[in-house]
């Protein structure tokens, strides 16, 4: 082999290896802007509601946080990232992490054991119940005759003695609180700190709230947290299309599918810790969690966009009967970049429907980020 022929193939494979490198280092397409994603939630959000805070993670460290308004507009008292209101129905996404945590970790049991061995003993099994799984609840297949009234001890209770529509369980979805509130019951007979001979709605309430510190908060270094609203705190809840004001409420006795009060920090520590770290759920569980739906909102209103599917879960919350204050939230992640976000504000009933729903609002400007 000549020089010229031995020169010319270090040529071509040079050139072979820096066409590589251009496509490694420089890569065609679209890319997501965090930047213009953080001004697009700023410029649709500020002077809408009385008050909003939002987090923005990226690449498993928060990137933004922020604020616009007001905690309470007639006293002038600012919203703060790190202050607390009422996330409603983001109270599901944390349940489900406990329940899956709680699981994976107890000999025999998984998202497809039966839910009726940790019911209460006193509880009249009504017809199919003993057919029904975690998973049914998780996923809202429960396919329940009865509703659950108000979430309380008593209507669960004869939610579960209505029993079950056996050609719905695992077949239709229907979204329910009451799926998630009977979680309040389950959940501390499941962990073993409440026998079920033994249990009843004090006892319900107040173990649900322990074994949520427990095996969520206190791993975030959340070192307490209220599923009511403290008498100090300044938080006062609007209806966007009235001059209704209202106040926050309490529900010890009703938690599980709503109730928690976080910040928009404390839910950016949570979605960092549930996708990041195995501090809560182990990468199976997580996986688990994410391909079941498990917690996540998605079939209740698809969050599917240009760029995958965007796991979330909102929540909203009327303070009483219409027109009444209230509030909206919501938790997302996109699967293609490692982002999350966290929305509150305390006003409902926007006649935006972008900002009405939180879901839509951060799906769309995701999708107008990219550049």
């Amino acid at each position: 082999m000549n020089i010229r022929t031995i020169i010319s193939g270090l040529i071509i494979s040079l050139t072979i290896v820096s066409c590589n490198w251009d496509k490694f280092l420089f890569p065609s397409g679209p890319k997501f802007n965090i930047e213009l994603f953080e001004q697009s939630l700023l410029d649709s959000m500020t002077g809408q509601v009385p008050g909003f805070a939002y987090t923005i993670n990226q690449n498993q460290i928060m990137y933004s946080m922020g604020v616009r308004g007001f905690a309470d507009e007639a006293n002038r008292i600012p919203f703060t990232p790190v202050m607390r209101m009422h996330i409603a129905s983001v109270s599901k996404t944390i349940t489900a992490a406990a329940v899956l945590k709680i699981l994976a970790r107890k000999p025999g049991a998984n998202i497809d054991s039966k839910i009726s061995r940790y019911l209460p003993s006193g509880w009249v099994r009504g017809p199919n119940v003993d057919l029904l799984t975690f998973r049914h609840l998780l996923t809202h297949k429960s396919g329940f005759i009865q509703s659950g009234g108000n979430d309380e001890y008593g209507a669960l209770r004869s939610m579960i003695e209505g029993g079950i529509n056996k050609a719905a369980l695992g077949n239709h979805y229907e979204y329910k609180n009451a799926n998630y509130s009977l979680f309040r019951v389950i959940l501390p007979i499941l962990a073993g700190k409440k026998d079920k001979s033994q249990i009843d709605a004090f006892g319900a309430a107040v173990f649900y709230s322990w074994v949520i510190h427990e095996e969520i908060f206190k791993p975030m270094g959340i070192p307490d947290a209220f599923v009511f609203q403290l008498p100090d705190s300044p938080m006062k809840y609007y209806n966007c299309v009235s001059d209704v004001t209202g106040g926050g409420g309490d529900y010890r006795m009703r938690s599980g599918a709503y109730g928690w009060h976080l910040s928009a920090f404390d839910l950016a520590a949570f979605m960092a810790h549930l996708r990041y770290n195995n501090d809560i759920l182990a990468p199976v569980t997580r996986k688990q969690m994410d391909d079941g739906l498990l917690g996540w909102e998605n079939e209740h209103g698809s969050a599917n966009g240009e760029h995958g599917t965007y796991l979330y879960h909102s929540g909203g919350w009327h303070a009483g009967d219409d027109p009444a204050p209230g509030l909206r939230t919501c938790i997302m992640k996109y699967a293609d970049t490692k982002v999350e976000v966290s929305l509150l504000m305390n006003c409902v009933d926007h006649p935006n429907p972008n900002i009405a729903s939180p879901r839509k609002l951060l799906r769309i400007i995701f999708d107008n980020s990219w550049e």
